[in-house]
């Protein structure tokens, strides 16, 4: 891999795997908004990153990726890498971040513009920042534990899965359905669905205290192997 590292000199639309160095340079980098930059500034990154050296050892396992362009898919995006920063849109039927099983939990999936797409699906421990609008006509799953998501314009889904692990959102949000709810940026109130949770347990077709992130998720993945 390449040691200095030039935002500008990467090769478009492919994933290009680097350091954890290089990743927080790009990191610095990016071109982005003041409401990315103030959540960029809480997180502690070195905690964040904490577990690469460790996992650096599992040859099988890519840490940091980044991506340049629009990536767009007619098929369900699973980033390879750990942690994943992309510079563009992202346009896929699913965004699943599912880390694979070597990486149980952690990591970071930011992307510098908009996100759309049917379902999204986040991870334990997962801390997702989208510079941009977030869509996910369908369904948007963000109730893993210690899972953290952050979107500095607006998020619109028919479904929120957010339970305790709710979402950060710069401008509106819009949930038709859900359990959870969407924090205002600068803690100024919170945002709910329009529907009840029992009216959205009913719609989501499970028992109220059935439904569990690990049930949903799996309803998503069996829709795209059918």
């Amino acid at each position: 891999m390449m040691q200095g590292i030039d935002l500008n000199a990467l090769e478009k639309g492919k994933f290009i795997q680097v350091n954890q160095s290089q990743f927080k340079s790009l990191m610095r980098q990016c071109v982005t908004s003041d409401r990315y930059r103030k959540a960029y500034v809480r997180i502690d990154w070195d905690v964040v990153f904490a577990d690469a050296y460790e996992k650096e050892r599992k040859e099988d396992l890519v840490l940091f990726q980044v991506y340049v362009g629009d990536m767009v898919s007619n098929e369900p995006i699973r980033p390879e890498g750990w942690n994943c920063l992309v510079l563009g849109d992202v346009k896929a039927p699913w965004v699943d971040l599912s880390n694979p099983l070597s990486c149980a939990e952690g990591g970071s999936f930011i992307v510098i513009g908009n996100v759309e797409c049917e379902h999204f699906s986040n991870h334990w421990g997962k801390i997702v920042i989208v510079d941009g609008d977030l869509v996910a006509h369908k369904l948007l799953l963000n109730a893993f534990e210690d899972a953290s998501l952050v979107v500095t314009r607006n998020i619109r889904t028919e479904y929120f899965f957010g339970r305790e692990s709710g979402a950060v959102v710069g401008g509106t949000a819009q949930m038709a359905y859900g359990n959870g709810y969407c924090e205002a940026i600068g803690g100024k109130g919170t945002i709910q669905a329009k529907q009840d949770a029992q009216r959205s347990y009913a719609f989501l077709g499970f028992e109220e205290a059935s439904a569990r992130e690990t049930d949903v998720w799996d309803r998503i993945r069996r829709e795209y192997e059918e």
